[in-house]
């Protein structure tokens, strides 16, 4: 797909300044998913993580075009950030991989259109009584969507590495697998919600180490 758009960006008609730029766009998300395909398999081959400090709302800034040129014309992207959220240490890639997941979903999960809404937030979270340990200051990363929703079986599943209900060909099976992993390996906690004909939440709580 790269090469074709560079071919088609050296026979276009470069006095048109919007095509010029909706063409480097093209090439730029290309080139973005490109890169986020490799780092799901380096994922699944279970390369050691390259963590580093950041904070949510500059990940989802660098997201925001490929996010939403994956999602169509009649699917409204929505984001509700708090201000100054503090930085959480994670592989940006693998965090990237996942949010992108998690969207495309959520998109699939809409075929007549609708909404999807991330939303961020710091959060004092509590364990359950069968934990023995004390609160945790955490990055709370939401994402809703208004699709069909998850009955309670499929829910039970979703998880499950390659268990997936969309056509043969239209779905890994791994998003919300790599998702659960990816959150519980930096130690913090994952969960879902959904009703049918209401819509999905996928809940991460982020681990906030500089708190």
């Amino acid at each position: 797909m790269i090469t074709i758009m560079d071919q088609i960006q050296r026979d276009c008609d470069h006095s048109s300044v919007r095509s010029a730029r909706r063409i480097e766009s093209a090439i730029a998300c290309a080139e973005r998913a490109q890169q986020l395909v490799h780092r799901i398999l380096n994922f699944a081959r279970a390369t050691p993580p390259a963590r580093t400090s950041f904070r949510i709302e500059d990940l989802l800034e660098g997201m925001g075009e490929i996010l939403v040129s994956s999602l169509p014309r009649s699917v409204f992207l929505q984001f509700d950030l708090q201000n100054d959220l503090p930085t959480i240490c994670a592989d940006r890639s693998q965090l990237e991989a996942v949010l992108l997941n998690l969207v495309i979903n959520a998109r699939d999960a809409m075929p007549d259109g609708g909404k999807i809404t991330i939303t961020a937030a710091e959060q004092i979270f509590l364990p359950g009584t069968e934990d023995d340990a004390d609160p945790k200051r955490m990055v709370h990363l939401s994402v809703n969507d208004t699709g069909c929703g998850m009955n309670e079986v499929t829910l039970r599943r979703a998880v499950e590495p390659f268990f997936s209900t969309k056509e043969i060909g239209k779905g890994t099976g791994l998003g919300l697998s790599m998702a659960s992993a990816v959150t519980r390996q930096l130690g913090g906690h994952f969960s879902m919600a959904s009703q049918i004909d209401i819509g999905t939440t996928i809940d991460l709580w982020l681990p906030a180490p500089d708190g």
